[in-house]
């Protein structure tokens, strides 16, 4: 990415604190911590590797390398298809609304954020 407008812009709206209400996504972390079955920095590294060699592998990751590469290549006539794509690698319907309602959420913020964006 060349441009610094578009970085910072980037780096704002992946940041956590971006009020998309992922926070509330967090797949149980904050639970087994406060309940102690997290008390380590060895044990949070075993759960977070579970949890990406277990979902993130299988339905996030793969999504966000076809992203990358039809940024790559054609964004505007590649992304009509991911749709698709996102419902295939996300099976269970709990996983997929949620994923679903933080993506509307997420656009929905960054629209009313810079209104000045391109649409």
């Amino acid at each position: 990415m060349t441009n610094p407008s578009a970085f910072l812009i980037l780096l704002q709206i992946s940041d956590s604190s971006f009020p998309t209400g992922g926070y509330v996504f967090s797949h149980g972390l904050e639970y087994m911590i406060r309940t102690c079955l997290i008390t380590n920095a060895t044990e949070l590294r075993e759960v977070v590797c579970v949890h990406i060699e277990e979902q993130m592998s299988r339905s996030d990751l793969p999504l966000a390398r076809h992203v990358f590469l039809i940024e790559q290549a054609n964004p505007i006539a590649g992304l009509s298809g991911l749709d698709g794509l996102a419902h295939a690698l996300k099976p269970v319907p709990v996983f997929r609304e949620s994923s679903q309602r933080l993506g509307k959420r997420l656009l929905t913020s960054v629209v009313h954020t810079f209104p000045d964006l391109p649409q």
